[in-house]
């Protein structure tokens, strides 16, 4: 609200006006200046001791003792222990949560952490004589990081969900051209390559020239993937009659759209794109390649749904998986979100265990994470970026040797029979 305050008055005193309707204590939320961060971190807290209070009373009906052990104590217990090292690729005693199996760490410390250790941490942090926290045993450290290393971390797929967005909130148009669809596009949410695309060429002439004008005014450097808005700023652009322009039909290419609306003739008038893929299914070809597709949850909806008017639905979401191809083609196995594979490393070249990050129908067409990376943002470290691997073909997939499979909650690999 300080940005409109500030820079929009008139804006601002719109939302005022628009707001009125609302109730007294959501209405408050948007004139305050201040917030109350001190409030909401006592209600987590509250939150947090109750939370640990039934988990005690919850536990106790199949445990005879239950201890709550304060996060600052195992944080404490791990450090003075040189725990933090473990995970860390620095060797530093940090604690890192880029990696699962911290959890496993930390759950050793709550189960070392004794009536009598805790005595022992107090002495140590705040006795006179300076002395180290002792392990629980001489080999404590060793023993503890061979087991976490031994780890595998069990990921839960969402092969059975068919729940999800079936397709994007845009809809489009068909284009004049084969292969195009046009969409109605806001101004400000437009980028500066964008304009080649709007479909009437006298408003495309108006918007570049305006565009241009105020970044020369500006003195900046336009960019195609720069943001009309921000270059714009509250510059309105209008028709020589004066009329504003807000909203601009758009022409592209597009691959995956979907139609959802026929007109009398069974001409498809009305599109989507397909909101997310529900799984891949792979294939090996006659010459012994494989090959495969991504099928979207949109899709995967229209076979169930077909599979229920069969009559089939009673076999479960299993038909939504084509595993009898034809035209010579044999199942390998189907991929969803979270399902694990074994593969070759191609850096290491040893057998190691993946999950599946993501699935597109075009390149890369999986993208493969390993399994104990708990950070997926590849941008902001190359570390990070190090524990993914991008299968740009299906036959480049095959050559890792990959095999499917499932890993129960203790951390045991088995073959998955797909």
């Amino acid at each position: 609200m300080e940005a409109y305050h500030d820079t929009r008055p008139e804006q601002f005193e719109e939302i005022l006006q628009n707001i009125k309707r609302l109730p007294y204590p959501k209405r408050k939320k948007f004139t305050q200046k201040e917030i109350d961060t001190d409030g909401f971190l006592e209600r987590q807290l509250n939150d947090t001791r109750y939370l640990s209070r039934l988990a005690v009373s919850y536990l106790l009906r199949v445990c005879d003792t239950v201890r709550c052990v304060k996060g600052g104590t195992t944080a404490e217990l791990r450090h003075q222990w040189g725990l933090n090292s473990i995970l860390n690729s620095d060797s530093a005693n940090i604690k890192t949560r880029d990696d699962h199996r911290h959890h496993a760490v930390d759950a050793a410390v709550v189960a070392m952490t004794t009536r009598g250790m805790l005595q022992k941490l107090s002495s140590v942090k705040y006795g006179l004589s300076k002395q180290e926290m002792p392990l629980p045993w001489p080999n404590f450290r060793k023993e503890l990081a061979e087991a976490v290393n031994r780890i595998n971390v069990s990921h839960r797929p969402d092969s059975r969900k068919l729940a999800g967005k079936l397709h994007e909130d845009t809809y489009y148009g068909p284009g004049h051209a084969e292969g195009t669809a046009v969409l109605r596009k806001s101004i400000d949410a437009l980028n500066y390559g964008e304009i080649d695309n709007i479909r009437d060429e006298k408003i495309k002439n108006i918007v570049r020239n305006r565009v241009d004008a105020c970044a020369e005014q500006q003195n900046i450097t336009v960019k195609n993937n720069d943001n009309l808005g921000k270059i714009l700023k509250d510059t309105i652009i209008t028709m020589p009659s004066g009329v504003p322009i807000r909203k601009v039909r758009l022409e592209r290419v597009e691959n995956t759209l979907l139609p959802i609306k026929f007109d009398s003739n069974k001409r498809a008038i009305k599109f989507v794109k397909p909101g997310g893929n529900h799984h891949a299914e792979i294939f090996e070809n006659p010459d012994g390649t494989w090959t495969g597709k991504a099928v979207s949850r949109f899709k995967a909806h229209e076979i169930y749904r077909e599979a229920i008017k069969r009559d089939d639905y009673k076999k479960g979401q299993d038909v939504i998986i084509n595993r009898e191809p034809g035209n010579g083609l044999k199942f390998i196995m189907s991929l969803c979100i979270n399902d694990m594979v074994i593969m070759t490393n191609p850096k290491t070249q040893k057998l190691e265990l993946y999950r599946i990050q993501n699935i597109s129908v075009s390149s890369p067409l999986l993208t493969l994470r390993y399994h104990t990376a708990a950070r997926t943002d590849d941008k902001n470290s190359e570390e990070i970026k190090a524990t993914r691997h991008l299968v740009a073909t299906w036959p480049s997939f095959q050559k890792l040797n990959p095999q499917k499979v499932a890993v129960d909650l203790l951390g045991n690999i088995h073959p998955c029979n797909d």
